[in-house]
């Protein structure tokens, strides 16, 4: 079977992919599908994901200037990402989505499979590389000066979980089937492995890998000295990952619920839009902390915060003749704490409640 030529495909190719259900006939020219849903969903995260990235590259490239290696780890899932983004594409524009299979013949069925394969391979490696690169920078920002505390080995821990799984997960999809060919073409002869339970499985560790990032920064953030006021604004900007999540438990919902032998092109639909949500979301939430930095000096971002700077007196000119305009610095200001460095490459908040500059 798999040495047949194009022309001896074609008789197979041509059939129908499904039966109907009974009283239902199929619709071969026109078949009802629900494509400005999807088209609107990807055009949207795909815009969102774009534009965060290209904020998050400003602000390295032009603001920090040192990018770190998270950073090109950002960069991989990007391109991943568009991989996905483009494998949808190309389930929508060729086949359609929530279209039911029997009004599709075999031919539309494989070009269907094999960009879910595309999908799914290129979403692990985003995921793989995005979920390490938040892992990793908030590291880098919550940790003081490599300390080890439960911080550091909680997200040790889940960019172990993370890498196991979504390596293993990638293997496990290109080698599904045996030979490749079988997972766009299932009548060739060959094995595969039982897709539901890898699916399913891989589907409730990505959603509690989703929740351990979402809760890991909150507890260090409601230790910070910083106004309850900033403490519920820096505790808003870290829960982005909420959307994540609730995109993670609808693609597990739908994956559980999947009947790889009925009528996949339906009802896999849905998963792959959550999947592309929880996707933007994860992108989120390593590049929107990077946004003050990026505006940080803005014109916009100037008048915001001189609008809100309550008037001060002018120093004592006797008291501080010998020092420039700017440069007055308090015994609490001019020796930053070891936590205050750790975050002295975001921007820099004062504490209402006691006055005491600090950098998150």
């Amino acid at each position: 079977m798999p040495d047949l030529t194009p022309h001896e495909y074609d008789p197979i190719l041509n059939l129908p992919a499904f039966p109907p259900p009974p009283g239902i006939t199929p619709n071969y020219v026109n078949p009802p599908t629900q494509n400005v849903l999807a088209i609107t969903v990807v055009v949207l995260c795909a815009s969102v994901a774009s534009v965060l990235f290209l904020i998050r590259v400003y602000s390295r490239l032009f603001c920090a200037l040192r990018p770190k290696p998270e950073d090109y780890m950002c960069l991989a899932a990007f391109l991943a990402y568009i991989v996905c983004v483009y494998a949808i594409s190309l389930m929508i524009r060729d086949v359609g989505f929530f279209i039911h299979q029997w009004n599709l013949h075999n031919r539309d069925v494989v070009v269907f499979i094999y960009n879910i394969y595309t999908f799914l391979t290129a979403y692990t490696v985003m995921m793989f590389f995005a979920k390490t690169a938040i892992l990793v920078e908030w590291i880098r920002i919550f940790v003081a000066d490599r300390e080890r505390n439960a911080f550091f080995y909680a997200a040790c821990v889940l960019i172990g979980f993370n890498v196991g799984m979504y390596g293993a997960g990638s293997i496990a999809t290109g080698l599904a089937c045996i030979p490749r060919e079988k997972l766009w073409h299932p009548w060739v002869e060959g094995r595969c492995i039982n897709r539901f339970i890898l699916d399913s499985f891989t589907a409730f560790v990505n959603l509690a890998i989703d929740l351990g990032i979402l809760l890991l920064p909150q507890k260090v953030i409601w230790k910070l000295q910083m106004s309850r006021k900033r403490k519920i604004g820096l505790s808003i900007l870290f829960s982005v990952g909420i959307i994540a999540c609730a995109s993670a438990a609808g693609r597990a919902y739908y994956t559980v619920t999947l009947d790889f032998t009925g009528d996949i092109t339906y009802e896999a639909s849905p998963a792959f839009l959550f999947g592309l949500a929880e996707m933007t979301t994860v992108l989120m939430v390593f590049c929107i902390p990077s946004i003050p930095k990026a505006f940080e000096g803005s014109r916009l971002a100037t008048l915001f915060t001189t609008s809100r700077r309550s008037p001060e007196k002018p120093p004592s000119t006797t008291a501080n003749a010998s020092q420039p305009p700017g440069s007055i610095e308090t015994p609490e200001t001019s020796r930053p704490s070891t936590h205050q460095k750790a975050h002295a490459h975001l921007y820099p908040q004062v504490d209402e409640e006691s006055g005491r500059h600090f950098t998150i």
